[in-house]
């Protein structure tokens, strides 16, 4: 928090209001700020071996839960089965499918930022997140947020696509 601190004292030091005043110095701000963030990631995945999980935990959610994506001519359906308490038999009836346990990670391999406003982090089991930071107001606060963004998941997480024909 020191290091934030420090960087938003140098925005309160330019005595601009509006973040639009301060175009380049906002990105320069941006990368600043997730690079304290990357560090702070990478310095607690390297002290504490169940941060990568967790962090995963967090983002996901507690339950288990199917995510259902409408396509054009199709719809998609991806199984997060952590806990195993998904498409459990019901009375007589056995599941049709086998949905496995989804793997959660246990390390971080790499960060990265990207265009700036960007901290992509890719862990092992196959996840991977992008951070976008970003202002969530028009004044110049010191606050600022993130946009979180699955973009790798395992592969062996459970996908069923249905077609259908228009």
């Amino acid at each position: 928090m020191d290091a934030v601190r420090e960087i938003f004292g140098f925005v309160k030091q330019s005595k601009k209001v509006y973040w639009r005043d301060i175009n380049d110095q906002k990105q320069i701000l941006y990368k600043q700020v997730l690079n304290t963030f990357k560090e702070e990631l990478c310095q607690l995945v390297d002290r504490d071996s169940t941060v990568a999980s967790n962090l995963m935990l967090y983002l996901l959610g507690k339950h288990d839960f199917y995510k259902i994506i409408k396509q054009r001519n199709s719809v998609e359906i991806r199984a997060y089965n952590r806990t195993e308490s998904l498409n459990k038999p019901h009375l007589n009836q056995k599941a049709p499918h086998k949905i496995p346990k989804t793997k959660l990670p246990t390390r971080l391999i790499e960060t990265r930022i990207a265009k700036n406003n960007y901290l992509l982090a890719v862990f092992d089991e196959g996840w991977s997140v992008s951070f976008r930071i970003h202002n969530a107001e028009s004044k110049i606060v010191p606050s600022l947020k993130l946009d979180i963004q699955l973009i790798g998941e395992p592969s062996g997480l459970y996908n069923h696509i249905e077609k259908w024909s228009v």
